[in-house]
């Protein structure tokens, strides 16, 4: 506040001077103050006039008075004198002190501006302009809050506190002070939340009696001084200031405060801004990273993409990853890099002479490292180590995995860095999304590695199962053919001993009953006339019949046995019980043997023709008794699929048939199973050589049959079993079995009973019959 005092304006700076005025005006005029006190003139002594005819007013602008001119009629031109020199002085005094006040906050805003370059913090701002502002308004204590949009409350970032006035307060008064204002307030609560709330500042001289005072909320003080932050008319927050004492605030407080407050709200609305833009880029560099772990678990490229995106964040020179090997305490891997291209690069495996236990321990421990300028750095290798690769300031952070490796993330600069708080913050936030990529990689290979180690067991398990089941089929066919081969051999050895004796002994009976029917020929010719008994005997046994008969019983007994010896001859061909191993086979005594066994079923009341074209066949090295297993399956399939009663339609053929057709084929012997039945479904083809598949009735077949013949064929025999149908067409079976080598094989004839169809033309003969 500018002095308005008549005698500190213009008397005490112009005394002589306006004493000569007045004595040139008239030596009795007189000068007083506001409150009537004389101060120059003739009773200025101190002896008052009696009488006063004449009074006017020394006013400051024609409004306030700060004194009187009394004496005649001339008082007048005085007061109008000494008013227009005091309105004047007033006015310098004013500019002066305009001048001085914008002065200082020039001063202080430069002062804060240049603070501002340095720091680029927002709390160490706030910090800043609040002590600046308690120093500017002398204030006791002070918040400086930020407004949280989302809970719309007021949030201190900075606060301050005179502890001299703290004493001076606490030695003159009672009152119980509460600490400064670190506490939220919800915008538009207390003094202070609604004076943000209104967006204009306030002086609250009198804090305790104010009608907007809440004791949970506002400070405890006398006086109070609220300016909103604001930014076109948008809240952002407040400066509070708070005076212990009973001194009021005034004007000027409030508008070199309002000032402060506005430059204070653009800085901070600035940093804010950068501030959420710099969060913005590390959520954005973050959920990359976390995208990058979700797309990819490759453990290099999640690497090479984080260190890529911090150095770009941070603008540094180089950012590099390595992993520390506890065990080899001085070695180091650096395995990931982005680097300015100017710089040389430092990946690859490295080895410190020296280790700093200090340093190992800030590793372990998983310390920030922080390193300004590596000039300063008391570890000589490491330092060494650096500067050879350009790295001047340096910033790691380590980082453990679950399965317990040690890396460094680190940036590195070519001069000397002040490394800042958010650079760290987004190194650690950067760190964690890292581990978590790493310990995901980790469990990532450690899985692939057992699936890969399960699935390899897994196919060996199956190999083996299947080996297990073909063994397992292998050995139910061998017993059962071994079973099946024995008793067919023990049978045919039981029925061929009789059936030779008696063969055997035929001849003997033919012969002497030749001879007896000769003997009884002779007595008949000797002795014509025979006696009544001889003739009644021979009417009886009718002697002519019986030596026309007997000759033909005994031939037909002597053909009788002879078949015996040939189905007994052709179970034992079938059994083969004599050849266990690979040996040359003329396939058509199988082909007859399997015939002759089957041979009841082609003569039923439903005759079934077979046809057989046998061409020359080579010899075939091969097991004999398998061989003729896959002849009965092949033909007794083609059997079943006549006697299905559900196929007693024969509209689509004239008589039942069966042709089987072998030849000789590019090195392979080739026979042919064929039959005009009603073919094979194609729903069921798939699967007719799949084990323990069958179309038939429950207990009228395993399965096995098909399944057997393909491996026995292909598996044993490195031959081939396909298998041609249409529905209503009938099937063809085509069996191929690789021939001896040439040097080994003979050429075999047609076999002895082929019947007229055979042909010649062993080739012709399995076109036409694929193709039939």
């Amino acid at each position: 506040m500018l002095p308005k005092s008549l005698k500190k304006l213009v008397l005490r700076k112009e005394l002589g001077l306006v004493t000569e005025v007045i004595q040139a005006i008239n030596p009795d005029l007189c000068v007083q103050d506001a409150e009537g006190k004389y101060l120059l003139g003739n009773n200025a002594s101190g002896h008052q006039s009696t009488s006063t005819p004449y009074k006017s007013a020394i006013t400051i602008e024609g409004e306030e008075t700060i004194g009187w001119v009394v004496g005649n009629d001339k008082a007048s031109v005085a007061a109008r004198l000494l008013s227009r020199l005091a309105s004047r002085e007033l006015e310098k005094r004013t500019i002066t002190q305009d001048l001085l006040s914008k002065y200082k906050e020039i001063t202080l805003l430069f002062k804060i501006s240049e603070s501002i370059v340095e720091i680029m913090d927002i709390d160490e701002i706030a910090q800043l302009v609040l002590d600046e502002a308690q120093q500017l308004v002398h204030s006791s204590e002070g918040s400086l809050l930020l407004l949280r949009e989302t809970t719309q409350t007021l949030e201190p970032i900075a606060t301050c506190r005179s502890q001299r006035e703290k004493t001076a307060f606490g030695q003159q008064s009672k009152i119980t002070v509460n600490p400064t204002q670190r506490t939220a307030v919800r915008l538009g609560e207390g003094i202070i939340g609604q004076i943000a709330a209104t967006r204009r500042g306030e002086i609250v001289n009198h804090v305790i009696s104010d009608d907007r005072y809440q004791p949970e909320t506002d400070q405890q003080c006398n006086t109070l001084i609220c300016i909103p932050l604001k930014v076109k008319d948008q809240l952002i927050g407040a400066i509070t200031l708070h005076r212990l004492l009973p001194r009021p605030y005034r004007s000027e407080d409030f508008k070199r405060l309002t000032t402060l407050a506005a430059y204070a709200a653009s800085i901070i609305s600035m940093l804010t801004n950068e501030r959420q833009l710099k969060e913005s880029r590390q959520n954005e560099l973050i959920y990359e990273l976390s995208s990058q772990i979700r797309d990819s678990l490759e453990l290099s490229q999640t690497l090479e993409t984080t260190v890529h995106r911090i150095r770009s964040a941070l603008s540094t020179d180089r950012c590099f990853f390595l992993w520390h090997r506890p065990d080899h305490s001085e070695h180091f891997d650096i395995v990931s890099e982005a680097k300015d291209p100017a710089l040389k690069s430092i990946t690859g495996t490295h080895k410190l002479e020296e280790v700093d236990q200090d340093f190992l321990q800030q590793i372990h421990t998983h310390t920030i490292i922080k390193v300004y300028d590596i000039g300063q750095l008391d570890y000589a290798p490491l330092q060494a180590f650096l500067q050879h690769y350009n790295c001047e300031a340096l910033l790691a952070l380590p980082m453990r995995t679950r399965a317990g490796h040690i890396g460094l993330l680190c940036c590195s600069s070519s001069c000397a860095r002040n490394w800042k708080s958010e650079e760290t913050k987004l190194l650690q936030a950067v760190s964690n999304q890292l581990i978590i990529a790493i310990d995901q990689a980790e469990l990532y290979e450690h899985s692939r590695l057992a699936a890969q180690l399960a699935e390899e067991k897994a196919q060996a398990l199956e190999v083996a199962m299947g080996d297990l089941r073909t063994m397992q089929s292998q050995l139910i066919r061998t017993e059962k053919m071994s079973s099946i081969g024995r008793m067919v051999a023990g049978v045919a050895h039981e029925i061929n001993n009789p059936v030779t004796f008696i063969h055997g002994n035929l001849s003997h009976l033919e012969n002497g009953i030749l001879d007896m029917l000769d003997v009884l020929d002779c007595y008949r010719r000797t002795y014509p006339q025979a006696t009544e008994e001889l003739e009644t005997l021979a009417q009886e046994v009718d002697i002519g019949f019986l030596q026309d008969d007997l000759p033909k019983l005994l031939s037909s007994m002597s053909t009788g046995t002879n078949r015996i010896k040939e189905i007994v001859l052709s179970l034992r061909n079938f059994s083969r019980l004599d050849q266990a191993d690979k040996k040359p086979v003329n396939l058509h005594e199988g082909l007859e043997s399997t015939l002759l066994l089957l041979n009841h079923r082609f003569n039923t009341d439903r005759p079934i023709s077979i046809i057989k074209k046998y061409g020359e066949l080579p010899e075939v090295e091969c097991y004999a008794k398998q061989i003729n297993q896959v002849f009965m399956s092949l033909l007794s399939n083609a059997l079943d699929a006549f006697d299905n009663e559900n196929n007693n339609d024969t509209s689509h053929y004239n008589v039942p048939t069966i042709t089987i057709t072998t030849a000789e084929d590019t090195g392979y012997a080739v026979i042919v199973v064929t039959d005009n039945g009603p073919g094979i479904p194609e729903d069921v083809r798939p699967y007719i050589f799949d084990p323990f598949f069958t179309t038939k009735e429950i207990g009228e077949g395993a399965g096995l049959g098909l399944s057997m013949s393909y491996q026995i064929v292909v598996n044993e025999h490195k031959g081939t079993l396909d298998c041609h149908t249409k529905v209503g067409k009938g099937s063809q079976f085509i069996v191929k079995l690789p021939r001896l080598p040439q040097r080994d094989r003979q050429a075999t004839p047609p076999y002895e009973k082929s019947d007229s169809n055979t042909t010649s033309s062993g080739h012709s003969v399995i076109e036409n019959a694929m193709h039939a």
